[in-house]
C-alpha cells in the first residue's frame, strides 16, 4: 500500500520516491489544444472517447509560468444506461467541434482527429474530488479563439 505526505510541489510515497503534484489551475479561460483523442471502454463496459488537452497560456495572463504544458484530460461517454450521460457528452463534443471549425453529424467524431493541436479558448473549473481522487480541472466551456 501506498501513502503520500504532501511537501509542497511534490508527493513522497512510502517508497520514497517524489512524484510532482499538480494542484487544479485556478478557474478561468485558457488557450487549449486538443493532443489526442482515445476511443475506449469505461471499467463498467461503456464506449467513451478520452482526450488529452496541453494547456497553450492563460487568456489574458502576462506570465505562464506554471501553466504552459499542463494536461487536462475529460472523458465522453458515447453510450450509457442512463442517457443524461451519453447527452452532456454530444453536447461538450459539438461545443469541441464548434471551437475548432469542425463539424460533427449523427455521433461522427472520426473528423475531430482532423484538428487536433487546432487552438481554441476553453472556460476551466475544478472539480471536486471524490472518493479519494484529487480536485482537477475540466472544461466546462468550449469557445473560438
Amino acid at each position: 500500500m501506498h501513502t503520500a505526505s504532501n511537501t509542497g510541489d511534490c508527493m513522497t510515497d512510502t517508497t520514497g520516491q517524489e512524484k510532482k503534484e499538480f494542484l487544479p489551475l485556478e478557474d478561468g479561460d485558457y488557450l487549449v489544444r486538443m493532443q489526442a483523442l482515445t476511443e475506449k471502454q469505461s471499467k463498467a463496459g461503456n464506449n467513451m472517447l478520452t482526450a488529452k488537452f496541453q494547456i497553450v497560456k492563460r487568456v489574458g495572463a502576462e506570465d505562464d509560468k506554471g501553466i504552459k504544458g499542463r494536461i487536462v484530460f475529460e472523458n465522453f461517454l458515447l453510450d450509457h444506461k442512463n442517457p443524461k450521460p451519453v447527452e452532456i457528452a454530444a453536447e461538450k463534443l459539438g461545443q469541441y467541434a464548434g471551437a475548432v471549425g469542425a463539424s460533427v453529424a449523427d455521433a461522427d467524431y472520426s473528423e475531430l482527429h482532423d484538428f487536433l493541436e487546432t487552438p481554441f479558448v476553453a472556460t476551466l473549473e475544478t472539480r471536486v474530488g471524490t472518493n479519494g481522487y484529487a480536485d482537477q480541472n475540466q472544461i466546462k466551456v468550449y469557445s473560438k479563439r
